[in-house]
């Protein structure tokens, strides 16, 4: 079948067309605007909590006189919470170094439990002593 329309009238049909699916796209272009908006702004939400989160438990660290800290048996790591530096003298780094913080008498007692976790076993709960960088010795 042949169009007999002439090529203006077909020009101005495309054109409308065009112009149709480009107000579909800025429609479209301005939700996902505003999803972003709100998602970003759902995220500074987030991201503010947490920081407050984490600010509380630092001073409830700092003012228990306690440190948080994990240790990755695999990879032989110690992270620790940020006031561990005041009262270890370290904050993160190898497992030996942590160890040597621990009271020689200690030592061996604690590096038992480590290996028993790696093996597997679920519960670790130890208590130990730590000498600090001000060579004083705290319980942990």
């Amino acid at each position: 079948m042949n169009d007999f329309r002439d090529p203006i009238h077909l020009q101005l049909e495309d054109g409308s067309e065009l112009r149709q699916h480009a107000l579909e796209l800025e429609r479209s272009n301005h939700q996902h605007q505003q999803q972003i908006e709100q998602l970003q702004q759902q995220l500074a939400q987030e991201r503010a909590a947490r920081q407050q989160a984490e600010e509380r438990l630092q001073l409830t660290l700092f003012s228990a006189q306690t440190v948080a800290w994990d240790m990755d048996l695999v990879a032989s790591w110690v992270s620790c919470s940020p006031n561990a530096l005041a009262m270890w003298g370290l904050q993160e780094g190898p497992s030996e170094d942590f160890f040597a913080l621990i009271h020689p008498d200690d030592r061996q007692q604690i590096r038992e439990a480590a290996q028993r976790a790696l093996a597997g076993e679920l519960a670790y709960s130890q208590e130990y002593r730590v000498i600090g960088p001000d060579g004083a010795t705290r319980w942990i």
